[in-house]
């Protein structure tokens, strides 16, 4: 199989000047995804995130922590309805200097050896402090005030410390991923790559080093859908971001592979309940251009 490094996920993080963002959730269904990056979601409702094909709730107040590296994801039925949430590259903390002492507290969480909880719970030792740290990062990223890096590293080690000196962190072993969900991550990471091409089932299946039939199967095991079925969600998500940048309805279909009009218009009433122009009607207020 090819190098993993070829089909990683790439998105808008790539373009801050640092590893790391902040996002603010009201109901919003979080497409199936993985990243090289931990994430951590400040919940203020319950609700019910899928890691890796099992489902796990959480409540109000609970700080939700997604590993690096996992399959995950919300659903139309479950939603996030309300959460902040921190993005963030662990390589930023962990010093040259110390980078050879695999030992180390943060080399350790870097290497995968210790792992986040998947939930921190506002009954557990640590809660406050975490989520104090937690919302001080989310408003230090976001204001962006000068020498706001440096009161960052403070308040996302206070943040990491919290999870350790409450022995919250886990440990474990550094194994390779199961050979599924790793060929899953890769497909995903190359239809997301590939969305302007006319990908066929043998491309997808070969690029995952499984028979056709198998990687139906595979695929479907863990996102619920066929591959091409999740490859058009994709394509009309990225559609979406087109016609949100003011982009025509016709070169948008061209851009995401879809270069049947009737087809592409379709497949996004299906997924938004309306056709792309009143998308981009509503979301641009733009009334000039044709398709």
């Amino acid at each position: 199989m090819a190098l993993r490094e070829q089909y990683e996920e790439h998105s808008e993080r790539d373009f801050l000047p640092t590893p790391l963002a902040t996002y603010h959730f009201e109901t919003v269904v979080v497409p199936l995804h993985w990243h090289r990056e931990v994430e951590w979601m400040y919940t203020q409702k319950a609700g019910l995130i899928e890691i890796e094909g099992q489902n796990y709730q959480y409540e109000p107040g609970d700080v939700v922590c997604v590993n690096r590296e996992l399959l995950h994801r919300t659903t139309q039925e479950n939603p996030v309805l309300l959460a902040d949430l921190l993005v963030l590259d662990l390589n930023i903390l962990v010093s040259p200097l110390l980078g050879q002492e695999r030992g180390l507290f943060l080399n350790r969480l870097n290497e995968g050896s210790l792992l986040f909880p998947l939930r921190l719970g506002k009954e557990a030792s640590g809660h406050s402090e975490t989520v104090r740290a937690f919302e001080k990062c989310v408003a230090l990223i976001r204001a962006k005030e000068p020498g706001w890096e440096f009161s960052l590293e403070r308040e996302l080690l206070t943040m990491l410390e919290a999870y350790w000196q409450n022995g919250h962190l886990l440990e474990t072993k550094t194994f390779p991923s199961n050979a599924q969900t790793q060929a899953v991550k890769e497909s995903i990471a190359f239809m997301r790559r590939s969305l302007g091409q006319d990908l066929t089932l043998r491309q997808l299946a070969d690029q995952a080093a499984l028979s056709p039939s198998h990687y139906i199967r595979v695929f479907r095991r863990y996102t619920g859908q066929t591959p091409f079925a999740f490859l058009n969600d994709l394509r009309i998500e990225e559609a979406a971001r087109c016609l949100r940048q003011a982009m025509t309805v016709s070169e948008t279909a061209q851009r995401v592979g879809v270069p049947n009009l009737s087809y592409f218009i379709r497949l996004f009433r299906e997924k938004y309940g309306k056709t792309p122009k009143q998308y981009q009607l509503e979301q641009t207020g733009e009334r000039d251009r044709d398709i």
